[in-house]
């Protein structure tokens, strides 16, 4: 295994705070519905090949996003023993693209013409082949479903549950635990069981660009309207001011722009 790759992988996707908190494919150069779902896997592999899913069985994880990125992520830890909760701020799993009969999708056409296209993604779980976009996020559905059976959350919170979602659950923060390795996930509009929750390790799923509005702190970061950001103090314009030496840094540093997550 590719042990340098998967090591830029990581380093892309961390946010360097005190929290284990990782994106996918924020800074990624292809955008297509498999490039997407490499970047998670690739990303889940990663962790547990530097030992961040180790006693896997003991950890809780938090996917932020129910989209093609965020069921890659949650299938992949539940591989390897963890138990994952995901939350999805719309009213449905992989809601975006649910409608869009119009929209033909392939595999791997994103690829060409420096590799040839493919029949299917060859993914070991929620392969495609080429078709309308509605039918194969019916069948990845379908799939999620009655492959891995997830607990949908409303009015109860079962702790054996090895795999849960909650939709209508847009997350507000992500903090640290007082004298504690975890971090507090926090959701508007939800069930007070479900309003502060722990979780010792936080994948954000939720599309491209989302940390163009960075700003330093050493930890806690705000999820909100889409974007994830850190908070910050002083005035706006001292703020704006962080975001872009910050963002510039990330810029300069993330293997995404190129080898890593750039090469799917």
């Amino acid at each position: 295994m590719d042990t340098e790759y998967h090591h830029q992988v990581l380093e892309a996707a961390f946010l360097h705070t005190k929290l284990d908190c990782f994106f996918v494919g924020t800074y990624a150069q292809r955008v297509s519905f498999a490039s997407q779902q490499y970047r998670a896997l690739d990303l889940i592999t990663g962790l547990n090949l530097f030992g961040k899913l180790h006693n896997a069985a003991s950890l809780k994880v938090a996917v932020v996003g129910a989209g093609l990125a965020g069921l890659m992520a949650a299938a992949a830890l539940r591989h390897y023993g963890a138990k994952v909760h995901v939350f999805e701020g719309g009213k449905e799993i992989l809601g975006r693209q649910s409608n869009a009969d119009h929209r033909l999708i392939h595999p791997s056409i994103a690829l060409w013409p420096q590799e040839q296209p493919h029949h299917s993604t060859n993914l070991p779980v929620f392969d495609w082949c080429a078709g309308t976009c509605s039918k194969i996020i019916q069948n990845i559905k379908d799939e999620w479903e009655e492959s891995f059976e997830p607990f949908h959350c409303e009015d109860d919170n079962p702790p054996h549950e090895p795999l849960k979602v909650t939709l209508n659950a847009p997350i507000t923060d992500y903090t640290k635990n007082f004298s504690a390795k975890n971090g507090r996930l926090r959701c508007e509009g939800t069930p007070d069981w479900q309003s502060d929750l722990s979780f010792d390790l936080v994948i954000v799923a939720t599309g491209y660009g989302i940390e163009n509005a960075e700003a330093e702190k050493d930890f806690g970061i705000v999820l909100a309207s889409g974007y994830a950001h850190r908070e910050a103090g002083g005035s706006a314009q001292e703020q704006g001011r962080k975001a872009q030496v910050l963002h510039h840094r990330m810029r300069r540093r993330r293997p995404d722009r190129g080898a890593a997550s750039g090469a799917r």
